[in-house]
């Protein structure tokens, strides 16, 4: 007999008997719920919705998996910044998706801006990302307790944790903790603020800032093509009827100025062009424009909505008694102009 086919299943055997196995020392039902739970957890079979190809995303998206696999790499945070619908929160959920089998432990805690202002919401956000890389459950614990937790619990096991949405340090600081520890594990944050770095300053984890690219032309005109991707548009345009006061005031507007159905959707298009020149708090007082272009934006061809113009008709188009101008009125601006 071969000897070394011996000598494998003597070291498989031997590593059979040294298995540690659960002892049934109590209620059979409440046993085999526990082994399910258990096996549950380790197989974590869960799939966030994304969608099912990310257009214009792929590039960006092999990027931060090579993060993810580079065991070598000084920064075990990565920061996808971005401004809100740029597709953050997507983008971690497939990074999260392609690659949370590859950890022991995973865990993604969504909308963290929004739970974190409720009451009890900080401890409930706690529990949730203990409960998933400890796979305990009924957890107690004080706030203080729950960040000395989840760092002893991240020193110990290789986790992939999602945090969506990070709006503010001290988010951060009460998950993670202010001081940075020896971890194989991977922690991946979105939030809106670009000036990421100025947050880790005072602390000593290692942040990388990955800020996402915006859709050029051509990927947005792909994007647009996707069924599924209309009706998101569709139904994020949408404005419901449990808010009349909005949509009669909207409506109002166009009715007033006696501008034509037809051409509301022009005065709609203006309304996005002016708010992405209007400075916001949600970019520290920047503007959208000077968050994507890196400029500050041109203002002077600005016209009041809604203003009377007068267009001077084209030669070839008058006849010996006609007007030389037209009177219009301003509803907008065209790309590129």
């Amino acid at each position: 007999m071969d000897i070394g086919y011996v000598r494998r299943w003597k070291a498989a055997l031997t590593e059979v008997a040294n298995l540690t196995g659960m002892v049934l020392s109590w209620s059979e039902s409440d046993f085999i719920a526990k082994v399910v739970h258990t096996i549950n957890c380790k197989l974590d079979l869960r799939q966030l919705s994304t969608p099912a190809h990310l257009t214009g995303m792929e590039a960006q998206a092999a990027v931060i998996s090579s993060w993810l696999k580079d065991e070598q790499s000084n920064a075990n945070v990565l920061a996808i910044c971005g401004m809100g619908g740029s597709g953050k929160t997507t983008m971690a959920q497939h990074i999260y998706n392609s690659h949370k089998l590859n950890f022991e432990r995973n865990s993604f805690l969504e909308e963290i801006g929004k739970y974190y202002k409720q009451p009890y919401g900080l401890i409930g956000l706690q529990k949730q990302l203990l409960g998933d890389i400890s796979w305990e459950r009924n957890i107690t614990i004080s706030v203080v307790e729950g960040t000395r937790k989840i760092e002893n619990t991240l020193k110990m096991k290789r986790a992939l944790v999602v945090l969506d949405d990070i709006n503010d340090p001290d988010e951060l600081n009460n998950l993670l903790g202010t001081k940075a520890f020896p971890t194989q594990s991977k922690i991946i944050i979105t939030t809106r603020l670009l000036d990421i770095h100025a947050w880790f300053r005072s602390i000593s984890w290692r942040c990388w800032a990955h800020k996402l690219k915006l859709l050029n032309d051509v990927e947005s005109l792909e994007l647009i093509r996707n069924p599924l991707a209309l009706k998101v548009l569709g139904s994020s345009l949408f404005v419901s009827d449990e808010d009349p006061l909005k949509r009669n005031s909207m409506i109002e507007i166009w009715r007033t100025m006696k501008v034509p159905q037809n051409l509301w959707a022009e005065g709609a298009r203006y309304a996005v062009y002016i708010l992405n020149r209007v400075p916001t708090k949600a970019l520290k007082g920047l503007t959208p424009y000077e968050s994507i272009k890196g400029r500050t934006p041109n203002l002077a061809h600005l016209k009041v909505f809604g203003c009377i113009g007068y267009v001077k008709t084209p030669s070839q188009q008058l006849r010996k008694l006609d007007d030389r101008t037209k009177k219009m009125v301003h509803l907008g601006i065209e790309p590129r102009s």
